[in-house]
């Protein structure tokens, strides 16, 4: 039962995360591809990202709600916290000066911020998919008979 809890209490809090990263960056979409433009090597498709990233977290989010696609969802949101801390390391890695793309509130941390933001919800998907993968097995077990 806390298992279950835990598991719930994560995928709610990815479906916010994703769900606020993503209107937060369409309510400022000009700014946001502004942002994008001087990231390095995602200048030149800057304004597709700028609705492409919103729209796929979006996605990502709708999977996390359907209990039939969480898992689906959760692979997802790992894959996507992985791709945005390295690319977070590469651009630390630059040297340079560099704008931060997420918008909101988000925005506001330091890259230092960005990476424990980013590994903490990595770190928790991976025990969301852990949880559901225990939980799975425990149901397609077959009962017990005496």
């Amino acid at each position: 039962m806390k298992r279950t809890r835990l598991l719930e209490c994560i995928v709610l809090l990815l479906i916010v995360v994703w769900t606020y990263a993503a209107s937060s960056k369409l309510f400022v979409y000009p700014a946001t591809v502004l942002q994008l433009q001087r990231m390095p090597f995602i200048a030149p498709a800057a304004a597709f990202l700028g609705w492409f990233v919103p729209a796929l977290e979006i996605v990502v989010a709708g999977l996390l709600v359907i209990s039939r696609y969480r898992k689906t969802g959760l692979w997802a949101s790992l894959g996507l916290l992985c791709a945005f801390t390295f690319y977070l390391l590469f651009a630390m890695g630059s040297g340079e000066k560099l704008p931060c793309s997420c918008g909101g509130i988000i925005s506001r941390l330091s890259w230092n911020g960005h990476l424990v933001f980013n590994g903490s919800l990595a770190l928790l998907t991976a025990m969301a998919l852990l949880q559901q993968h225990h939980a799975f097995k425990i149901r397609s077990q077959p009962a017990a008979t005496m």
